[in-house]
Formats: C-alpha cells, structure tokens, sequence
C-alpha cells in the first residue's frame, strides 16, 4: 500500500496543497479528481518523486519513503504516465520504451531483447507495429499508447495516470480501461487522474477530490457517490458559478460579422455541427478533449477542412477550405500549444508581430522599413500591455502570458475579424489571464466575431455571452450564459446532457 500522509506544499508561502492525504491500495483504481488548479497535479508529482512535499510523508507499504526524482521513485516500483507523455518524437518506438533502461549483454546493448520486450509490452496496449518504428510517424493517440507500455514495461506496483485517455478516441479508450481493469485485477495499485467523470465511474472503485489544495471528498467507495455529487464537490457553491460577464455587447452593437457552421462534419472526430456566432459576442465551446471542440475550430480555419458541410462568413464568404484563404478572409486561429505551433521563440518579438501581415498577406512588406515595422509592433505591444525589456528581443525571454498577448498581437496587425482560439489563456498567470479576457470582450464590443473552445468551464463561464457544448462529436446544446452555473456546464460537458434547471436555447439535442 502506498500512502501520502497529510501533505502540505507551498511555493513562495503560497499554498498548493493543505494536509492532504491519499492512498493506493494493491488492486484498486484510485481515482483524483478535481478542477484546473485544485491540486491534483502538485499530489501527483509529489507520489512520483518530481516534487518534495513541505511538510508530511509518503509511506511504502508501512515503511517512510523520501522520494528525490520520478528515477528514484521507479525504483520502488512507482510508475507514472504523465499528461505531456515526455516521448522523443525522433527515437524509435523501441527507444523510447527503454530510454535510459536499455538492456545489456556483455557490455552491448541487447537489441532482441528489446525487440522482444517491446512487442509483448505494446501487445498489452493494443499496438501492432515493428518496434523499429520512428515515434514521430504515429498518431497522437498511439503515442500516448507508448508511454503507457513504457510505464508497464517493468510491471510497478502502483501505476499512475495522469489524464491517460486524453488524445484517445472512443475504441482506444475502451481499450485502455479494460487493460486498467486488468492491471488492477492482478494487483497493481492504479492512481487514475481525469477530467472525463464517466469513465472514471466505470472504472474506479475509489475517488478523491481535491477542490482549492484540500481534500473534500476523503477517497469514498465510487458506487456511493454519483457524478452529479462529485461534480458539485469539484465546483463547491453553485452559487460561485453564476456567471457576470462584465461589459458585454449591447445587442445594437452585434454588427460587423458573423460566422455560421453549416452541417459541418469531420470524420473520425465531429458531425452535424450548426450555430451562428454574431460580430458583438464571445461565444464559447465547452467540450472534454476528444469531443470534437478543439477539431471544429481548427476545421473552420481550414487546418483541417471538413469532409462535409461548410463554414461561412457574413451569410456567403466560404472559408475553411485553406488556412491561408481563411486567414485573406480575416479569420485568425491561436492553437492551444502556442509554443510549437503559434510563435516563432527564437525570433524577435517584432517579427512575430508582423509575420502574418508581411509574409502571408504581404500588406505593406516592400513599403515599409524595418523601423517601421518596429512602430507597428511597438504600438500593439502598448496597446495589449505586453510587458517588454526591447522589442527586439527574442520572444523565449518573455512569461507564457506576453507570448500569448504577441500571438493576439500578430492577429490584431492583420487586421482580423474572426478570432477562433483553442484554450487561449492555457498556462498563463491570473493577471494574464485577466488582460487576455479582457481583450477578447473588447474585439467582441468592436463588432468582432469571438469563439473560443475550451475544457476550462470557469474560464467560459467568466468570458462568454453563449456557451455551445460538445459531447462525442456532436453539439448538444447552446445556451445563453446568464444564470449558468459552473456544475451545470461540467454535468453537460461529462454526459452530453444539459441539467433541467437549464432550459433556454438547447439546439441539437
């Protein structure tokens, strides 16, 4: 049994974690639970050593253990999948199952037995394919399969998962919890953290939840709670959830443009989609990962054209068909993992500023000198608050939350009038956050059309006019936000079904 006694952990005096305890049992699926910013990724990284709690103990099987790295901890036969999978996406599947682990034979690497370990172990999770096989050539869904065979590979004794069916679809996922189910029936001790409520109540015989670093649910038996329950433990006061969007748009100012989704379908991850979003509104997408919120956004911006349907501006303007069309039509797209695929690090903060309006819409690129291309960005950087040493300066100096602002900036000085973000306050600071909603209610007020999609219901709730939800690739209600309480929308997003005491404006149903 392994055991977290009464842990504590602060940074800076600031506490994460207050006299929590938890425990997993041989042959038990331990579920954690709770919001964004409740504790459960702090509890995590103290079980697997990445993390040292402040005050308190980990116990092992009746002995203390003191845990200096997640290394030490696979040691003692704890082992962790965590929610960015840490995989090397240029190493072979094989490598990266035994990274730092690799079996020797007279001082040399022994390939077959890796080779052999490795194809029973991807058995396990359902993959058939040459261990040989580069990483960076499959799915995201099959890689995620990849850190699990590695955390199985030298069969831990406690086994966590942190958001493990993530970039899952539905059969994958099925088949990873019946391959937890296993695991637990022959006696590992399994940590399960998820967002997704229904199936953690088909597979965890325990649940935990952890609700502003505390514990409010002490590790009751799953069958006697419900979801409903756990979701108002998760919330707390209902009342807390109301929304008061601050500001909002007068209908006289929903102008400028709209944006429909027409029957918009996109194999393997969403169909019949419809809904209107008007210039002078923040519409949000509420939806778990694989519900088909995140693929919708990128479809209507053409990253991924749809197969079926179509997405139009001002009742005859198709777009999606190209990113590039789309972004000539004004429609700007900001991606929830800014640093890969949003910003340019190792440019200037200039350069990312002006790289949409010079080099794909080639506005004013033989015209204007660098100096006053520098101008431009400088007033979008006062104009947005981003705090700068230069703006010269590369943007991998500045905080998560100033190159989120430079990515709305880089929109702004093209000129867009669709803005269609995907998490856009995702691991930033309060304070960030605050600025960034704050200039997303503004483009809505200036006649912009606004929709962003997100599993964060307190930022929808604190942010939008309208709240869309997406459930298993379908929209299954749109509601006005006034009144809508932060468990309702978490109820909706987990079973597809908007609760009773929301009535208004259900579409798709």
């Amino acid at each position: 049994m392994y055991e977290a006694r009464s842990i504590t952990k602060t940074y800076a005096s600031v506490p994460a974690l207050s006299e929590v305890s938890f425990t997993a049992v041989p042959g038990e699926v331990h579920a954690l639970l709770g919001m964004n910013g409740a504790g459960k990724s702090t509890l995590v990284k103290i079980l697997v050593g990445v993390e040292q709690p402040s005050t308190g103990t980990l116990v092992l099987d009746d002995e203390e253990l003191v845990l200096g790295s997640a290394r030490q901890a696979g040691e003692h036969g704890i082992a962790v999948v965590a929610q960015d999978l840490n995989v090397f996406e240029h190493l072979s599947v094989q490598a990266n199952l035994f990274v730092m682990r690799e079996p020797r034979r007279a001082g040399f690497i022994d390939q077959a037995i890796m080779r052999e370990r490795s194809r029973r172990v991807l058995e396990r999770v359902g993959l058939d394919l040459d261990p040989r096989t580069l990483l960076g050539g499959l799915s995201t869904g099959d890689r995620q399969r990849v850190a699990i065979a590695r955390a199985l590979l030298f069969d831990p004794r406690v086994l966590v998962l942190d958001e493990p069916t993530s970039a899952l679809q539905a059969r994958e996922t099925e088949q990873l919890l019946e391959l937890i189910r296993g695991l637990r029936d022959s006696g590992t001790a399994i940590v399960y953290v998820s967002h997704f409520l229904q199936e953690v109540f088909s597979v965890a015989d325990r649940v935990t939840v952890l609700r502003d670093g505390r514990t409010v649910v002490p590790g009751v038996p799953a069958a006697s709670t419900t979801l409903a329950e756990t979701v108002q433990a998760m919330a707390g006061d209902a009342a807390a959830g109301v929304a008061v969007v601050t500001d909002p748009a007068s209908p006289g100012d929903r102008s400028a443009r709209s944006l429909e989704a027409r029957d918009l379908g996109l194999i393997g991850a969403f169909d019949h989609v419809s809904f209107r979003a008007s210039g002078g509104e923040v519409l949000g997408i509420a939806g778990l990962e694989g519900s088909g919120a995140r693929e919708l956004l990128q479809s209507i911006f053409g990253a991924r054209p749809a197969d079926a349907g179509t997405a139009v501006l001002d009742g005859d303007v198709e777009v999606g068909r190209t990113m590039n069309a789309s972004v000539r039509r004004g429609v700007a797209y900001v991606p929830p993992d800014r640093q890969r695929s949003g910003v340019m690090l190792d440019s200037s903060i200039v350069d990312n500023i002006v790289q949409v309006r010079v080099a794909t819409l080639g506005r004013g690129g033989l015209l204007l000198t660098r100096r006053a291309l520098a101008r431009r960005a400088e007033q979008r950087i006062r104009q947005l608050g981003i705090k700068v040493d230069q703006a010269g300066d590369r943007l991998r100096v500045l905080s998560g939350g100033n190159q989120q602002k430079v990515m709305l900036g880089k929109w702004l000085e093209a000129d867009a009038t669709v803005f269609l973000l995907d998490d856009p306050t995702a691991a930033v600071d309060v304070h960030a956050r605050a600025d960034i909603h704050a200039v997303l209610r503004g483009l809505a007020a200036s006649g912009a059309v606004v929709v962003i999609a997100s599993s964060d219901t307190d930022e929808l709730i604190e942010v939008c006019d309208r709240i869309g939800v997406m459930y298993q690739g379908r929209l299954c209600a749109m509601v006005e936000n006034a009144g809508l309480t932060t468990p309702a929308l978490l109820e909706a997003v987990n079973t597809g079904v908007m609760p009773d005491v929301v009535t208004k404006g259900k579409v798709n149903a």
